[in-house]
């Protein structure tokens, strides 16, 4: 009897051993993939849009110079973020970038960027022109863009600032 206890307590604590280390490991991974981001100009232009599309002022601000913060707070004032919550439709969420180097511009790489989803007030469209970003020791930043446009609005309007 007491060797059926044993057998069971050590089982007890391999499962938490496995169980500790399969959380460190997936802290460590997220850990990782954050900076991981920060190094990819892909990532960076990415995440930016979808701050600007969910209206993450601070979020957005981290990947942005400086000199650009006002033009993000004005692009979010008295706007509601769009969440485009995961679907397994085709047509869901889909997004178009393509950076290249900026001409005359060193260091410095541009895109256009496009998203669109489906959410419950029907189809959503973000367009950002002329994004610039910077990578500057393997850290990447947004240095400007020229306007951000979108439509399918709850309220029906269309808007670019």
């Amino acid at each position: 009897m007491g060797t059926s206890r044993n057998s069971k307590r050590s089982c007890l604590w391999v499962g938490l051993g496995l169980s500790a280390v399969l959380l460190v490991v997936v802290l460590v991974y997220g850990i990782l993939e954050s900076v991981a981001n920060r190094s990819s100009c892909d990532d960076v232009l990415q995440e930016f849009a979808k701050f600007m599309r969910q209206n993450k002022e601070e979020a957005a601000r981290s990947l942005t110079a400086s000199e650009q913060w006002n033009r993000i707070d004005t692009w979010m004032a008295g706007r509601e973020g769009i969440d485009c919550s995961f679907s397994l439709e085709p047509d869901h969420n889909r997004w178009w970038w393509g950076l290249v180097p900026c001409s005359g511009v060193e260091g410095t790489l541009c895109s256009d960027f496009g998203f669109m989803c489906t959410y419950k007030n029907g189809v959503y469209r973000l367009t950002i022109t002329d994004v610039r970003l910077r990578d500057s020791e393997g850290t990447c930043i947004v240095v400007g863009w020229d306007k951000v446009c979108e439509s399918g609005l709850r309220d029906g309007k269309d808007s670019c600032k």
